[in-house]
């Protein structure tokens, strides 16, 4: 990464969440903007650290939190690596599709800061939705889930009982990332393309790097709500939020 896409990425990293976008007309969503903000502060000064080669500079959060940004911050870096050797085979598997890519990002750079952006915009979208609900106990059932169905799609001669549990998991997980789902269709379209390229060993190394990366992030979130942190599920009704009343549940 050239130093001219390092001080870009970090400009736009500056910019996250665009106040401008997201037009906060209650005390909550003004709250959920700051939080989210604090966020890319923390996922800035990552991507600074890593780009000066300097140690990290984040003695005042927890280790957790440090290994969650760091691992966040290679995430995105790890991504643009995929979609840098499989640039030629996304652009024309777009082209197939009648699309222009450069309404997108017209390079592998601004597809990253494109998903910094769109990142930040979902992370907003919930306080700006007319519903949205979200539980811990939910977010470790569809991981919990989703490692079973791994297991299941891996092995050979699946049951009919097991292709309905299959088909169930593939409902509620597009259900649950229905508000999300336009922030990252690139994201996911480009691991598909890449995965069916496979053009070179370097394209092989980096998919392996990302997903592993990915899983490691994975791994942390899901470590973020266990049961023993008694988080508390929340909901939020036209930009109001509202606590539900069980920790560490629903």
């Amino acid at each position: 990464m050239d130093t001219d896409l390092q001080l870009r990425t970090i400009q736009a990293l500056d910019g996250l969440p665009p106040l401008h976008i997201f037009n906060c007309q209650t005390v909550d969503q003004a709250k959920h903007w700051i939080e989210i903000r604090e966020a890319f502060v923390w996922l800035k000064q990552a991507f600074k650290d890593y780009f000066s080669g300097k140690p990290s500079n984040h003695s005042q959060l927890s280790p957790r939190q440090q290994e969650f940004y760091g691992l966040l911050r290679d995430f995105y870096l790890t991504w643009y690596q995929c979609i840098q050797w499989g640039w030629n085979d996304i652009k024309q598997s777009v082209a197939e599709q009648g699309l222009d890519i450069e309404s997108y990002a017209s390079t592998p750079g601004e597809a990253l800061i494109r998903l910094l952006e769109d990142s930040a915009s979902a992370l907003m979208e919930p306080a700006f939705t007319g519903y949205h609900r979200w539980t811990p106990s939910q977010t470790r059932d569809l991981a919990k889930r989703d490692r079973e169905i791994g297991c299941l799609l891996s092995g050979e001669n699946i049951s009919d009982v097991e292709k309905l549990k299959i088909k169930k998991y593939q409902r509620d997980i597009k259900v649950a990332r229905i508000p999300y789902e336009k922030y990252f269709n690139f994201y996911e379209n480009s691991l598909r393309v890449c995965e069916r390229a496979k053009k070179g060993s370097r394209l092989k190394e980096a998919l392996v790097t990302h997903k592993k990366t990915r899983a490691q992030l994975d791994a942390v979130i899901q470590s973020s709500v266990h049961k023993r942190h008694r988080l508390k599920g929340y909901e939020w009704r036209n930009g109001e939020k509202k606590y539900l009343g069980k920790y560490g549940g629903i």
